[in-house]
């Protein structure tokens, strides 16, 4: 049997190589500016998707849930889906590439009784944008 004094191996353990903690996610890839211009039958709405992240989207899908009183009556610049209250917005061809720093822009035309409230969160392929 081999005997290694504590010292010595107190000293082979501190320099045994550790496996580093993977690094947090990084933030946010993209910001949604949401504007509205309410008008006497509904609204329409102008969406901003900017990609402010280092990679190029190959394709998007932004999803967000119609405040309450609100209807999706016909969309353009996405193919619009609506479930219940969620909205999913996938890109049309020719804006499915948004290279960093570009940005896409899907509108909509809305109604119903609420003219002015607008969602409060959005994604963009499933993770949260600022906004």
């Amino acid at each position: 049997m081999l005997r290694v004094p504590i010292a010595v191996a107190a000293a082979l353990a501190v320099t045994l190589p550790t496996t580093a903690a993977p690094a947090s996610a990084a933030g946010p890839a993209c910001h949604v500016d949401y504007r509205m211009t309410p008008d006497s039958t509904g609204f329409t709405s102008r969406i901003t998707i900017t990609n402010v992240g280092d990679a190029r989207l190959l394709g998007w899908t932004l999803k967000f849930k119609l405040p309450a009183g609100q209807s999706l009556v016909s969309g353009w610049n996405a193919v619009f889906t609506v479930n219940g209250d969620e909205v999913s917005a996938l890109n049309a061809a020719h804006n499915g590439e948004v290279g960093p720093g570009e940005a896409a822009y899907p509108r909509f035309r809305g109604a119903g009784t609420d003219r002015i409230s607008k969602p409060t969160a959005f994604t963009v392929n499933g993770l949260a944008c600022t906004g």
